[in-house]
Order: structure tokens, then C-alpha cells, then sequence
């Protein structure tokens, strides 16, 4: 067993309160803190857990949210996806099968950068023979809580944009410090950045009141949950009935993403469930049926090549 009953309190815990002390955790457990400590420290060299700063991303000039299916002719999906990846606008990268071979979502700062990305740039990668996007309309459910993190760890990620956002330079360096370690303590993130504590700790105290920033813990769902099929669903829904099989989808335990959109689907959905055949009663029992589904198409993830955590479309 790669953790227990104790590591998953620790973590339990660390989700409420993210930046808490191992003292704090100790007390809470009623556990000696070096115990605690070294408990959190395996959690963290396993890449089991992650605390980490996440960013709005509208706080970063992001306004636009798309997610695009591509189909790919005479190349490997793995190379089209490695050119993908290097993109600082993709959040997300997934190898799918069905309609499409790649999967993705996509930030943008306003429908001319977006119109220049999908043409000009993703477009004209080798290999992609043709793409189709919806253009996101609400952002119904984003956890930002789960998500690979080896994927996070072996990548290289760009520095957060510095262009078009609300932050000046000592808040990217705050915020930088705390991706790496949402619990590095304010004193050492002002020793890096050669800024007072108490600076630091007000800088931390406004974002979050704007909700621009939110530190919080991140568990791995491979180590969490092996064997775990995930996929996209689409869903063609007819008017009238969009807002509703939208507020059923964010209900669903195994739910992670839940958009409404403009294009061929007005519902685009990701869940993972524990097994195959789970996702598929769930989908064909529960989902399909529901009323004002017209149309559904399921895009299992066979490979994910990307899930940057750093930037969020929604802040809980």
C-alpha cells in the first residue's frame, strides 16, 4: 500500500488548510511532529501530494477558454503532442481515442490571440490535418486539487506571463516561490526575494482576497487511483434544457471539468472513473439519459502529455 489510514488524514487535512504547520498537523492527530513531518515529506517525494499556489487565470490577462479535438495525418500523435506542449497557452494535452487523436484545452487573451493560435500556430504544426474547437461560455467545474503531478514535475514549464497581468514583479516572485512550495514559510519567500516578512504575508493576504491566487494541496490521481479510466464526454444538448444537464455533470462524484460551449457540443465534460466499465455505465446509465442529450460522444484519454496546475480557469 503506498499510503495509509494516517497519510490519508494528513492529506485531508492539508486540503482544508493547505499551508498548515506540521506542529498544527501533529496537534490535530495527536501525533508526535517529526512523525508528521516525515509522513509529509514521503507524500511529497512520492509525488503523491503537492501544495502549490495556483493562479486565476484572468489575473495573468487570460480571458478565453477553448477546447480543441485534433485529427492528425503522417505523424506520430506523440510528436504533434510534444509541439503542443511547448505552447505556454495549453493547459492540457491528452491523446484520446474516438472523433479525434488529441485532446486539449486552451487559454487565450481575447478571440484574436485565440484566432491566431488554433490558425496560425496549432494549425500549422506538421501533422495536424484538421482541428475543431469550442469556444467556452462558463466554466461550471474546474477542481484544481487533482491532477498528475509527474506530468507537472518532469515538465518544463515557462515562467508565468508578465505582459498582460495584474501582478508586478515582487508578486511573481511570491507567487513563483509558493508553486514551488505552497508551505514555504513567508520568512523564506522574503529571504529569496530580499523582501521583508511582513511584506511578503501582505502581498499573499491581498491576491487571495482578490482571488487571483490560492494556495492549495494537490494529490496525484495515478498514485491515488491506478488503473483509473478517464475521458472526455461531449454532449449535444437542445435549448432549454443546457443549464440543467450542465448542473447534473457537476454533481457527478467523478467529475472534474464541466464547460458549456459554442460549437458542435454545448456540453464538454472530463471524468475519471475507477474502471472502464464504471465510465461506461455511468455514461450510458445516467448521462445519456438524461433529458435534452441529443448527442454524446466519449474521447477516452489513453495518454496525457500535459496538465499544467499552475493556472486555473476557476478558483474555489
Amino acid at each position: 500500500m503506498i499510503i495509509d489510514e494516517i497519510d490519508s488524514q494528513i492529506i485531508a487535512l492539508l486540503k482544508e488548510a493547505p499551508r498548515s504547520t506540521h506542529r498544527s498537523l501533529a496537534q490535530a492527530m495527536q501525533l508526535s511532529e517529526p512523525n508528521v513531518a516525515a509522513r509529509v515529506s514521503r507524500l511529497e517525494e512520492l509525488g503523491i501530494l503537492r501544495v502549490m499556489a495556483v493562479v486565476d487565470m484572468h489575473a495573468v490577462g487570460y480571458e478565453h477558454v477553448a477546447v480543441f479535438g485534433i485529427r492528425i495525418a503522417d505523424r506520430y500523435p506523440d510528436d504533434v503532442a510534444a509541439d503542443l506542449v511547448d505552447l505556454p497557452e495549453t493547459m492540457s494535452v491528452n491523446c484520446t481515442f474516438g472523433r479525434f487523436q488529441l485532446v486539449c484545452i486552451l487559454l487565450a487573451r481575447d478571440k484574436q490571440h485565440l484566432t491566431e493560435l488554433l490558425d496560425q500556430r496549432i494549425g500549422a504544426i506538421p501533422g495536424v490535418q484538421d482541428l475543431e474547437s469550442c469556444l467556452v461560455l462558463d466554466v461550471r467545474l474546474m477542481r484544481c486539487d487533482l491532477g498528475k503531478l509527474s506530468l507537472f514535475k518532469d515538465q518544463k514549464l515557462s515562467h508565468l506571463p508578465d505582459d498582460h497581468t495584474i501582478f508586478d514583479e515582487l508578486d511573481l516572485g511570491v507567487i513563483e516561490a509558493l508553486q514551488e512550495n505552497g508551505r514555504m514559510s513567508f520568512r523564506e519567500v522574503g529571504r529569496r526575494l530580499s523582501a521583508p516578512e511582513a511584506t511578503v504575508r501582505s502581498r499573499i493576504g491581498r491576491l487571495e482576497q482578490l482571488g487571483a491566487v490560492r494556495v492549495v494541496a494537490v494529490t496525484d490521481t495515478d498514485s491515488l487511483m491506478p488503473g483509473i479510466a478517464p475521458a472526455w464526454i461531449a454532449l449535444s444538448v437542445r435549448g432549454g434544457a443546457l443549464d440543467a444537464v450542465a448542473s447534473r455533470l457537476c454533481k457527478v462524484a467523478e467529475a472534474y471539468v464541466v464547460l458549456t460551449a459554442i460549437g458542435r457540443f454545448n456540453v464538454v465534460a472530463l471524468l475519471a472513473l475507477p474502471s472502464r466499465q464504471e465510465l461506461l455505465d455511468l455514461v450510458t446509465r445516467s448521462i445519456a439519459p438524461l433529458r435534452g442529450v441529443q448527442q454524446l460522444e466519449i474521447w477516452e484519454i489513453v495518454r496525457s502529455y500535459k496538465h499544467d496546475l499552475r493556472i486555473t480557469t476557476r478558483l474555489f
